[in-house]
């Protein structure tokens, strides 16, 4: 193919993709509004929702959207007042985006959105404190073409927890995140950031991982907005290791919808992004539907993997031709991993002279004359190729044409409306002028005819006041006559009063005196009644008491001998005090019974098994050279101060208890050391007697003075044998020894000399 050819052939190719990607109408008004409710009053903040909404709002101002109604922080009625004055302005759109971020939760299978002054302490409050779904879809029912709600809401909701559930009889309850919607509106694309059900995550940087997803895929120039959502999904289940996974529901026709229109031209080469068109290809490969490959070839008409889409057209249609029939068309995982080729046949030296004549033509009859004199040549399939390549530029030359014209018409069309708009505009600033200007004189009117008012108002209530004033006066008069009369008439009246009065005091004095002679005969006989009743209801007073002080008594009588069988029984009676204790009626004998069950109930303290077991380790531990007989006595309290001193303890506490003895039996080595009695000195773990030169005679005097006075103990010969010894160089045994010998473990542990022999 001849340069000329390949020329026209690249030019037509990027004029259809340019017509392809321009959209019909280049002034189509698309409008959007951005909500972000980050600062929640009644629950946790969220940190991305308001910097996230932000982002989006300036990429569609950026994206040229007519209307961009940016809020944030949104309380009920702020809401509220954001989306009706919305809905007004998108009456009349083409294409209306909302985006929202913040809390969402779904109640009773209704999706709510919360605003930040939301409590929602009961189910019952969300329709008066939330914002439905539902209130969001119809807000832009008026819209022309397409219709889209991104909800970045699927997130953990601390308002499901925290939620009274009151409506008992719905069938549905209280999900953290929004639940799955039924999409009935035509062309309306309903976006969630996670699948119903699942959580959003807030990501680690500065934006959510869908909202920046959305922010690198949903406003690339002429990308479909099917395509864009793909690529978002595919980028958030890579950012989130497959944990997030956005979905959109709702469907949308045949043909290219891009939030963002594509540039008027656009070079083929530059438009087919070769990792793009790979991901988009993958995306609908799964779809394998011919709308979906047509979304596809509109998107990306030209490059590698646009032949691939018309293959897999060819393919649906069954329309290829004889030189491809049989061979199925290629799939993306085939060409990341493409088998061997084969080797075709080479032509015949009359085809590739044929061939030689006719490669560089433009005409396409050259070509269909080979392809009819060789059908089965492989250089068949090259004519062909060639064939609908010039087709193709004819049909790309003509639509170039055609939307040049269409251009030129929509430059022209602009160029009116801006006229007229800057037309409607100065109309506008002038009538806001005179507008303006009348409101000040109307404004200068009301005052006055206020002061006017203010005035006659104060006239009308002086004339008020001077009347009143009058008619006070006139009645105050009147009120005076009317006072003598009556009081000429009070004094005839009261003297005739005063002579009823004597006379009607006569009579009452006669028969109050008649009362009171009665009155008197009447208490006299009820105080004679009431001492009778008193002194029965006394002595039945008595009579009860007694008795009840005989019940008592033997009530007292009966607990005091179960208090004496139950003292007696010791600790096996505690449970039984226990009861007594609940159940005692006979108060005097509580002391006992509380001082009965301490006794049951204190631990087990120095019981005779217990100082045997005590006397018994401590001899093994060489703190202890007494009778192991069981009782407390003062060798065994000595060696038990012994014990813990040596171990760096308190030996104030001389009580002998099981832990002490467990304590006792765990020690593996001796912990006193080794005490030698008078005459023996240690060495090693033995002691030993010395057989030393004979004292001088005085010291008989002295041994005989001391025989009156009491033995020393034990631990009083310790503790003089201690000083004496330890100054003293220790005698070497000239005929024998004896040693101590230590036998652990129980049976009494005594000390029995050794005889060594030398």
């Amino acid at each position: 193919m001849n340069r000329r050819v390949l020329s026209a052939i690249v030019l037509g190719l990027a004029l259809f993709g340019a017509t392809a990607w321009a959209e019909p109408a280049l002034a189509d008004r698309r409008v959007a509004l951005i909500i972000g409710n980050s600062t929640y009053q009644n629950a946790p903040v969220l940190p991305n929702p308001a910097k996230d909404a932000k982002a989006i709002a300036a990429m569609f101002t950026k994206a040229g959207y007519d209307v961009v109604s940016a809020q944030y922080d949104l309380g009920n009625l702020d809401f509220k007042r954001a989306i009706r004055q919305f809905e007004d302005a998108a009456a009349d759109a083409d294409i209306a985006v909302i985006y929202y971020a913040g809390h969402g939760l779904e109640i009773h299978g209704t999706n709510y959105l919360i605003p930040v002054d939301a409590k929602l302490k009961s189910d019952r409050d969300a329709d008066d404190e939330a914002i439905t779904l539902d209130r969001l879809s119809q807000s832009i029912d008026g819209v022309k073409k397409l219709r889209v709600i991104i909800l970045d809401a699927c997130r953990d909701n601390p308002f499901g927890r925290m939620m009274k559930k009151e409506r008992t009889a719905a069938l549905r309850g209280v999900n953290p995140g929004l639940g799955a919607v039924e999409v009935t509106g035509t062309n309306t694309l309903v976006a969630y950031a996670a699948r119903a059900g699942s959580e959003a995550e807030d990501g680690e940087g500065e934006h959510s991982p869908f909202a920046l997803a959305l922010i690198n895929n949903l406003f690339v120039p002429g990308l479909d907005i099917r395509l864009a959502f793909g690529r978002v999904r595919d980028e958030v289940l890579k950012k989130t290791g497959n944990r997030q996974e956005p979905y959109v529901y709702g469907s949308l026709g045949a043909g290219t919808v891009a939030l963002v229109a594509a540039p008027a031209i656009q070079p083929a080469v530059a438009a087919d992004d070769l990792q793009g068109a790979k991901s988009d290809y993958g995306l609908v490969e799964k779809i394998g539907t011919k709308g979906a490959w047509e979304v596809f070839l509109t998107q990306h008409p030209s490059g590698f993997y646009s032949d691939l889409a018309r293959q897999q057209i060819a393919k649906l249609n069954a329309e290829q031709n004889t030189s491809v029939k049989g061979t199925p068309a290629p799939t993306l995982a085939s060409l990341e991993s493409p088998a061997p080729p084969a080797q075709p046949p080479s032509p015949s030296t009359e085809e590739q002279r044929s061939w030689e004549k006719i490669k560089d033509s433009s005409n396409e009859a050259d070509y269909k004359d080979f392809i009819k004199k060789f059908p089965t040549s492989v250089l068949a399939n090259i004519a062909q190729s060639h064939i609908d390549a010039i087709d193709r530029a004819a049909q790309e030359a003509a639509a170039k044409a055609k939307a040049a014209m269409e251009a030129a018409a929509e430059a022209q069309r602009q160029a009116e409306a801006k006229k007229k708009a800057d037309d409607a505009a100065r109309q506008k600033a002038e009538q806001e002028a005179a507008l303006a200007k009348a409101q000040e004189a109307a404004k200068v009117a009301e005052a006055a005819r206020a002061q006017a008012e203010r005035e006659a108002a104060a006239k009308r209530d002086e004339e008020a006041r001077q009347k009143a004033l009058a008619d006070a006066a006139k009645a105050q008069q009147e009120a005076a006559a009317a006072a003598a009369r009556q009081k000429a008439d009070q004094e005839a009246a009261l003297k005739a009063q005063q002579d009823a009065d004597r006379k009607k005091a006569a009579q009452e004095a006669a028969l109050a005196k008649a009362q009171q002679e009665a009155q008197a005969a009447e208490q006299a006989r009820q105080v004679a009644e009431r001492e009778a009743a008193l002194k029965r209801q006394e002595e039945a007073q008595k009579a009860a008491l007694a008795d009840a002080a005989r019940k008592q008594e033997a009530a007292c009588n009966d607990e005091q001998s179960r208090l004496s069988a139950l003292q007696t029984a010791g600790k096996q009676a505690k449970d039984d005090l226990t009861k007594l204790s609940q159940t005692l009626t006979c108060e005097r004998l509580r002391p006992l019974v509380t001082a009965a069950l301490d006794k049951a109930s204190a631990p087990d303290v120095n019981t005779s098994d217990q100082i045997r077991a005590a006397q018994q380790q401590l001899t093994r531990l060489g703190c202890f050279s007494g009778t192991v007989d069981g009782n407390l006595n003062d060798a065994t309290t000595t060696a038990l101060q012994h014990y813990r001193a040596a171990l760096g303890k308190p030996s104030n506490d001389t009580q002998i208890t099981d832990s002490l003895v467990s304590e006792l039996k765990g020690q593996s080595a001796r912990v006193c050391p080794l005490v030698c009695p008078p005459g023996k000195v240690s060495q090693g773990d033995a002691c030993v007697v010395v057989e030393q030169e004979p004292k001088a005679a005085p010291a008989k005097p002295q041994q005989a003075k001391r025989q009156d006075e009491k033995p020393a103990s034990r631990q009083q010969q310790q503790q003089q044998q201690r000083p004496r010894d330890a100054g003293l160089p220790r005698p070497v045994p000239s005929v024998r020894q004896e040693a101590s010998g230590y036998t652990g473990g129980g049976g009494g542990g005594h000390s029995q000399p050794i005889g060594v022999g030398f």
